[in-house]
């Protein structure tokens, strides 16, 4: 074998890699750099071996390189503000607090992703509130928070988008009622997506807007029992491959009951929830987490909090109230079709494929309520109490069956 075959050495430090031999695909990886200097592919990978060794500066270094040839940016940054992260846990476990702080921050200034900056503030506040720095604690802990909420500076107005509460219709709207809205007409990209791109400047960041009396903010809630039966269907049962995150949940699921995953059988809706009422919300992901983490109550005041179950008032309410101007086609946006069918027995126990089977033959997906026995509801009613108050106080129904 030619050792300057670039495939070969490609493949390679791919192999060592995987064998977790980070010092032996590093050495092929830097052979490579070396030969195809302007490939930023090879620079990426050599990053993540470094990382993985806490070889922060040559990480570092091979990131920036990364980022000066122009491509793969979204990948180089969030190696970089990953290294730095990691940096600064080094240094905060050396009790190296300040230090800790100051590669935080470096992190802070890199433009990544939400999960990013989210994991980074609550970092930062962990160590504030360790030095007794209430002040600087308190700002780390609301950034943590909106740090996923839009603005739009020309309609001055705030929206605190939640997941599995019809986000991706109101991000929509958001961004259609911006500056931004023939950019992202013409990208044909996915909403979630289009937000995410770098020069769109939509993000949230400082948290004294949601004081200004001029913005108008608002949030949509939803049943917790609905939220999590749509979660359960649209992400785990729909996708015969889940998406990344659902995908981590079902590995974990598995862990925790120490047997050999089965991606294809998947998980039961009794398993998902008992997972949830296990786990920590900090562990969970933004598409099951309690609604009232996103909200930072008793801090922020929202002038408008709509009810998912009633979009058409929350269509009528905004239009009034702000200055969107809702499109009367806004459910033509899309929405899970629900079936009529009364099934006989519960479907708590029923893995994917059965469920999807069901879910063909009776031409949609089961109504929540087949999904909950009154175990299952007595855990959602513990984990997600939070939700439920608020949800009974804000609309003036109490949750039940």
């Amino acid at each position: 074998m030619n050792p300057n075959h670039l495939a070969a050495l490609n493949q390679l430090g791919g192999i060592k890699k995987k064998m977790q031999k980070y010092q032996e695909a590093e050495t092929y990886y830097q052979r490579l750099a070396k030969l195809n200097p302007k490939n930023p592919g090879v620079r990426l990978e050599l990053g993540d071996v470094l990382t993985k060794q806490k070889k922060w500066e040559e990480a570092t270094k091979a990131y920036h390189q990364v980022i000066d040839l122009k491509h793969k940016l979204s990948e180089a940054y969030l190696g970089l503000a990953n290294v730095l992260m990691l940096k600064g846990d080094s240094l905060q476990q050396q009790e190296k607090s300040s230090e800790a702080i100051a590669s935080y921050n470096q992190a802070l200034d890199i433009p990544t992703n939400i999960h990013i900056e989210k994991q980074i503030h609550s970092k930062l506040m962990s160590i504030y509130l360790k030095e007794g720095k209430l002040e600087e604690a308190e700002l780390s802990y609301q950034k943590s928070i909106i740090n996923r909420y839009l603005i739009n500076h020309k309609l001055k107005i705030i929206y605190c988008p939640i997941p599995k509460n019809a986000c991706t219709m109101f991000n929509t709207i958001m961004v259609e009622h911006s500056d931004y809205a023939q950019q992202y007409k013409e990208s044909s990209q996915d909403i979630h997506e289009y937000i995410g791109r770098l020069e769109v400047e939509m993000r949230l960041t400082d948290p004294s807007y949601m004081q200004n009396p001029d913005y108008f903010k608002f949030v949509i809630l939803r049943n917790p029992f609905k939220r999590l039966v749509s979660a359960y269907l649209n992400l785990i049962v729909k996708r015969a491959k889940p998406i990344s995150f659902a995908y981590k949940l079902v590995m974990d699921v598995y862990r925790d009951l120490g047997m050999e995953p089965d991606i294809y059988k998947s998980i039961t809706f009794s398993q998902f929830i008992n997972y949830l009422a296990n786990t920590d919300n900090d562990r969970l992901n933004a598409h099951w987490r309690p609604q009232y983490t996103f909200l930072c109550l008793g801090r922020f005041q929202f002038d408008y909090i709509g009810q998912f179950e009633n979009l058409n008032r929350v269509k009528k309410d905004l239009n009034q109230k702000s200055q969107l101007k809702i499109p009367e086609n806004i459910f033509e946006y899309k929405r899970t079709n629900y079936s009529n069918y009364k099934f006989e027995n519960k479907l708590h126990k029923k893995h994917p494929d059965e469920l999807r089977k069901l879910i063909k033959k009776v031409g949609g997906f089961p109504k929540y309520e087949f999904f909950y026995t009154p175990e299952l509801e007595g855990m959602v009613r513990e984990k997600y109490i939070e939700d439920i108050k608020i949800y009974e106080r804000e609309f003036n129904q109490v949750v039940e069956f």
